[in-house]
């Protein structure tokens, strides 16, 4: 291949078109025996450098992470302090600390999610805004899975408490198992997401939260999904009567798929229903993971829809 292929596929626009012309002429010109490779490796590492500098400057979306786990979840041993301290080494610049709250007691027994001690949590959260408040915003929240519809009163005791944002999830859709073992259960595929489905519509239509978390799941475990559209369109609908937000959420690319939760389809199917709100979270359980892959919305993967944050249970934009 001829080295001016390279460039030619390198403009993207015009401030990284300029920089590949410059490195053309006076990298060829001084080393005339360099390889295409070897140019093509250090245009690419100049343009991912100005990428992300661009974003994480004039950009909001690379700077807040709505989802995040720390060891008040069972399933995270990351401390709050430590979270903050990530999230400002990555410059970021608002995070919300949002732990497990499974009401289904008997997902409690099997996952310990009894443990969640609520004032704690707070006292945690109070502290660390006080060592950096200066430097970072950090809300308040809470992922409540299990069927709000389900245990109303428990679900009415986390709504009075002054968390900044409510998401839920569902975790589990049939016979109280995790998504984990119906991925190994025999129900086939499509009947298992259908439960799964039927399952988030009841809880979109109890509603009282402010987003819907990872709502194609289940493709986390199975490694694929079935779209039953008119089941979504009816959750979809009912999200935008009620002013819930839908999550974005990366940890399936951890989990090493090469899309997010929900599916960039799925996103396009929301637009075209009018949906406009969406959340930005990197569900990350290490404080390493905080905005994991969220170079992904720096794409046009989230054109035509508004990422939003939540502060006293109000949505910021």
């Amino acid at each position: 291949m001829r080295i001016e292929n390279f460039f030619t596929a390198l403009k993207w626009d015009n401030e990284l078109h300029n920089i590949s012309e410059i490195l053309h002429s006076q990298i060829h010109f001084q080393f005339p025996n360099i390889t295409p490779y070897d140019i093509l490796v250090a245009i690419y590492s100049i343009q991912m450098f100005l990428i992300t500098k661009k974003v994480q400057e004039e950009n909001i979306l690379i700077t807040t992470d709505m989802h995040i786990h720390s060891h008040f979840s069972i399933d995270s041993a990351s401390s709050i302090m430590d979270c903050c301290e990530s999230a400002i080494t990555k410059k970021i610049k608002r995070i919300c600390i949002t732990d497990h709250v499974e009401l289904n007691p008997e997902i409690n027994k099997k996952e310990g999610n009894y443990f969640y001690d609520v004032e704690a949590y707070f006292d945690s959260i109070k502290q660390a805004r006080d060592t950096y408040g200066d430097k970072l915003t950090i809300l308040s929240g809470v992922e409540i899975g299990g069927g709000p519809h389900y245990y109303p009163l428990e679900y009415e005791k986390y709504l009075q408490l002054p968390y900044d944002f409510i998401m839920c999830s569902v975790h589990d859709w049939y016979d109280s198992m995790f998504a984990s073992q119906m991925a190994v259960h025999p129900m086939p595929l499509e009947e298992s997401f259908g439960y799964y489905w039927d399952e988030v519509y009841k809880s979109v239509c109890y509603g009282r939260f402010d987003a819907l978390a990872h709502i194609d799941f289940p493709k986390r475990y199975y490694l694929q999904a079935v779209y039953e559209w008119d089941k979504i369109s009816a959750i979809l609908d009912v999200m935008i009567e009620k002013g819930i937000a839908l999550e974005i959420n990366t940890s399936s690319i951890r989990k090493g798929m090469d899309e997010p939760m929900p599916s960039k389809e799925l996103l396009d199917f929301y637009k075209k229903r009018g949906g406009k709100y969406i959340t930005l979270g990197s569900d990350a359980h290490y404080a390493e993971d905080i905005a994991a892959d969220f170079g992904i919305f720096d794409t046009p993967l989230i054109e035509g829809l508004i990422p939003v944050w939540y502060q006293g249970r109000e949505r910021k934009v």
